[in-house]
């Protein structure tokens, strides 16, 4: 929660600091072009003046559209092949059908048994345990049965299928991070680019002046 937090705190000041860029530019398009001479060098700095800010607005626009939420089918790996659940079980179960059990519901975020530590992705157990029994009630709200934590008939079936076709899972499709700070970072140069061309053209001016 903290990381996430952070990271909406950057993409903010980000957002702050384009827009400070794309109203500096917008104020030096008119001071740069009043001398004359040199117009030809000068149209070309408008424009990429320009074509700057229009990148500004498209990384604006990248980073405040909300995020999509994708829908996708994950296999379940780490049950052997030709494994079903052909019977009932019940908390403080014990056995190699728990662990394919816990495998199955930590295939799918929103069943998960724990993130971390014992019984979490990895370190399933041969005990059925409270925290499985909480996370088979998860698994039966989702799928429409009845939320008894109690591994019946439909539950069964339902664990069966998923065995055979893989688990429905939708996640948050995550903001290319790295793409916008390198698309940000491209920007910054340009502009930097710029200003030295506007500071060498002053230059030019006030000697010629002289």
């Amino acid at each position: 929660m903290k990381k996430n937090k952070k990271t909406i705190h950057t993409i903010r000041l980000v957002i702050v600091i384009l827009m400070a860029v794309a109203i500096a530019f917008s104020a030096l398009a008119p001071v740069f072009g009043t001398d004359n001479g040199k117009e030809e060098e000068r149209s070309e700095i408008r424009e990429e003046i320009s074509l700057i800010r229009e990148e500004i607005e498209d990384i604006l626009e990248e980073l405040t559209k909300p995020l999509q939420e994708v829908t996708k089918v994950v296999p379940v790996s780490g049950v052997p092949a030709g494994v079903s659940f052909d019977y009932d079980l019940r908390e403080r179960a014990t056995g190699k059908i728990v662990r394919h059990l816990q495998t199955v519901l930590n295939t799918d975020p929103e069943t998960r048994i724990a993130q971390t530590g014992v019984g979490s992705p990895g370190r399933e157990t041969n005990y059925f345990g409270k925290g499985t029994r909480s996370a088979l009630v998860k698994f039966q709200r989702k799928h429409g049965i009845s939320a008894t934590g109690f591994l019946g008939s439909q539950t069964r079936a339902k664990l069966n299928e998923i065995l055979r076709d893989g688990v429905v899972v939708k996640e948050v499709k995550k903001r290319d991070t790295e793409g916008i700070r390198n698309r940000f970072t491209e920007v910054s140069r340009k502009a930097r680019q710029i200003r030295e061309r506007i500071n060498a053209l002053d230059e030019n001016g006030e000697e010629e002046n002289d």
